[in-house]
């Protein structure tokens, strides 16, 4: 005689066994275990869209908080922007033809429909005239190519507009007069006070100015109004912070990238960066690798930012691209980390040719995961992966020779109704 565990018999005695358990019997607990497990929010859509009971669960804000807080924004695509000033630019959109447009690579483990993300709805005259500056979750901030208001005394300012393509929204951006006669060193977005995440409404726009006649880095802050303008929240100088910070010549100031909320220019002088925190918008300074200082051309440098939080310079020196790490966190030790021959890490890859790499490649583009480089003699886009090392050029980005900004997906998703069997909607409850 067999027994199950509650000591009464067994189902080879000819009894029936108990109904086995369904999903109806997991409670919600262990059904956000299970969806904290998920790859992305887009798996996590799917998931709310099987039952309303899932739908609820995937809804929560506590629970979306935790998800977030585990995974990376997804990435829907990059918008990549062509230089119509190259002698192969006709060869660096599909179409063909004078490039005008940034063109949007949907992201290859992402099914996208790109459509979704023209930028059709921005205004235009005869011909396109904005340029992408800076992307932040959703949002794309754009410049006017041509600079039509004259600002007094002594400067012209672009127009300005920020937009959401999925939604195909756009807000232009003006200059408040008291900021009238600064030049300008770069325009960027920034997380809002109450945004509740990366990208979204709360998203707020920071210019950085050179104020005239004094060579020092001034910040502007800009949040967005109710009347649907944009106000001055904040303006910070480098002299209020750390007893001022020069800049010798404007146009030896040259960006050098975006790093784990701070912004870094390089100077030109003596290895020096310039250096701004996009929290609290105030500029520091720091400086480059002690070995490379001598060497620093705009071209060939830049800086992006790690898994692990911290942030690298990386350089292209006699046609060796250097990666460099920080030893201390916020000093100026760095060491190596990697290194790899350029000419010789690309003689095997298709179209190179014998003559590149005379002079040293330049960099186009650089972010956390690659860095997009071409040699100076022919515009022959390659990329690098941070990561391996390793050297390419099948993915598309290496089809268009200028910077790339990611454009990410919403955050909270946007949940649909739950998927229905005829015309009841399907309930796990």
């Amino acid at each position: 005689e067999f027994h199950g565990d509650d000591g009464g018999p067994s189902a080879a005695q000819g009894q029936a066994p108990s109904a086995s358990a369904t999903v109806r019997d997991v409670p919600d607990h262990i059904l956000e275990r299970i969806f904290l497990r998920l790859g992305s929010s887009a798996h996590l859509v799917r998931a709310a869209s099987a039952c309303k009971r899932w739908r609820r669960v995937v809804a929560d804000r506590d629970f979306q908080a935790r998800f977030r807080s585990l995974r990376a924004p997804l990435v829907a695509g990059h918008y990549h922007t062509v230089d119509p000033d190259r002698d192969d630019a006709s060869e660096q959109q599909p179409s063909g033809g004078r490039p005008a447009r940034p063109v949007f690579v949907p992201s290859p483990t992402l099914t996208v429909d790109r459509r979704r993300f023209s930028l059709d709805f921005l205004p235009v005259s005869n011909e396109w005239e904005w340029g992408i500056v800076d992307s932040r979750g959703g949002l794309l901030l754009l410049r006017s190519k041509t600079w039509r208001r004259w600002k007094r005394p002594t400067c012209f300012y672009p127009d300005l507009v920020v937009c959401e393509p999925l939604t195909r929204r756009h807000q232009s951006i003006l200059l408040p007069s008291c900021l009238a006669g600064h030049g300008h060193l770069g325009f960027f977005l920034v997380n809002g006070d109450t945004s509740g995440g990366r990208g979204g409404s709360g998203s707020i726009g920071m210019s950085s100015f050179k104020e005239a006649g004094r060579n020092e880095p001034v910040s502007a802050v800009f949040s967005s109004g109710n009347d649907g303008g944009w106000r001055l929240r904040q303006l910070s100088s480098a002299s209020r912070n750390n007893g001022g910070i020069s800049i010798p010549k404007e146009d030896s100031v040259t960006f050098l990238g975006r790093a784990n909320g701070s912004f870094y220019w390089g100077t030109g002088e003596g290895g020096a960066m310039l250096v701004l925190d996009e929290a609290t918008a105030e500029f520091t300074s720091a400086m480059l690798p002690e070995d490379v200082r001598d060497s620093y051309d705009g071209r060939t440098f830049g800086v992006v930012g790690g898994e692990d939080g911290g942030v690298r310079v990386v350089c292209v020196i006699d046609n060796e691209l250097r990666v460099y790490a920080r030893i201390n966190d916020g000093g100026d030790l760095w060491f190596a980390e990697k290194i790899l021959r350029l000419p010789e890490a690309t003689s095997r890859l298709p179209g190179r040719k014998v003559h590149y790499f005379q002079d040293d490649a330049v960099i186009l583009s650089a972010d956390d995961t690659y860095i997009l480089l071409t040699p100076q003699e022919e515009t022959w886009p390659f990329s690098v992966e941070l990561e391996t090392m390793d050297v390419e050029r099948a993915q598309d980005r290496n089809r268009y020779a200028g910077p790339a900004y990611p454009c990410e997906l919403p955050w909270p998703p946007a949940l649909g109704e739950a998927s229905s069997g005829g015309r009841r909607r399907r309930s796990c409850r």
